[in-house]
């Protein structure tokens, strides 16, 4: 098939957020990315090529104030223009925070629109600190719950994981810039994979096919040194703070894609796959790719996607 046609759509602050942060880099492939708020000053401040404000009739540009119904409302009154927006796209990479109006109330909604398009989604969300109490941790629970439902696959990113996965002394500026740089690290490692031919070639129809189990997900990416054993690698990334999910050996379907230099060696792919075998019993699908880098200035790395995880 063609190049496919992804969005990269930010929905809400956290969604603007990361969108701004993306802004700074150049992102591979045919990509648009787009940002949709019923808050005027976030779409302002978001870096997208495509701007949706939801609901104006509503909300009058001025947010929902954490009211998912308002929220929800608002994002059909904007349904046609969102549906113009988001056609003709073969993915849409979504990202939202988790606990507020837009979490619970727009995501979802826009969740359910390209599922009626038949359009695949990969939701990224981030849910709030423990310290935001039992309501907001609530609500998120329950705008998960709501992603789910559309079909979509759904990625975590648990801000209360930040202090055990940064460590001490970093600031609160810094704390949420490393997640928009998860986010980043992951996005591109995802469109490289994409638009690179491998030796062992995952294609857009691989990577569809596994985000088609529904459920949650777990994405990682990690640097590959020349001592490195890649089944420790593999471990480091599911027990990844910043990727929480507890039930990750329960994962229906896993890609694997290692990019790495022509000294990669036949046991070590074999080795690879082995051992997700053994620590995702229940995949009844994993796929494993393989780019050899003739350019020995870029670093061997190892992306892992795993979907369909029961959620509790």
């Amino acid at each position: 098939m063609a190049e496919a046609k992804i969005v990269i759509l930010g929905v809400g602050g956290l969604g603007c957020a990361a969108l701004e942060h993306l802004g700074q880099f150049v992102l591979q492939g045919n990509v648009r990315t787009v940002a949709a708020s019923t808050s005027a000053a976030e779409l302002q401040a978001a870096s997208a090529e495509h701007r949706v404000l939801l609901g104006f009739e509503l909300a009058g540009g001025e947010g929902c104030g954490g009211n998912s119904d308002q929220a929800r409302e608002a994002t059909m009154l904007s349904k046609q223009n969102l549906l113009e927006t988001l056609a003709d796209t073969d993915l849409v990479l979504m990202i939202a925070g988790m606990g507020g109006g837009h979490g619970l109330g727009a995501a979802p909604a826009i969740a359910t629109m390209l599922a009626e398009l038949k359009i695949p989604v990969l939701a990224f969300v981030a849910t709030p600190f423990n310290f935001e109490g039992k309501r907001r941790n609530q609500l998120s629970e329950q705008g998960i719950a709501a992603l789910l439902q559309t079909g979509c696959a759904v990625v975590v990113l648990p801000n209360d994981q930040l202090s055990a996965a940064l460590g001490a002394g970093f600031s609160l500026q810094q704390a949420f810039s490393a997640i928009h740089q998860v986010l980043y690290q992951l996005l591109c490692a995802l469109l490289e994979m994409l638009s690179e031919l491998g030796l062992i070639n995952l294609d857009f129809n691989d990577f569809v096919q596994v985000i088609s189990h529904n459920g949650l997900a777990v994405v990682g990416i990690a640097d590959i040194a020349a001592e490195d054993s890649i089944p420790m690698i593999l471990q480091r990334l599911l027990n990844n703070p910043l990727i929480k999910c507890q039930s990750v050996h329960s994962a229906q379907a896993v890609l694997l894609h290692l990019a790495a230099d022509n000294r990669f060696k036949l046991e070590q792919f074999e080795a690879t796959g082995s051992y997700l075998a053994q620590q995702i019993p229940s995949a009844n699908l994993i796929l494993q790719g393989l780019t050899l880098r003739s350019d020995s200035a870029r670093r061997s790395s190892v992306l892992l996607l795993a979907c369909g995880i029961r959620h509790h």
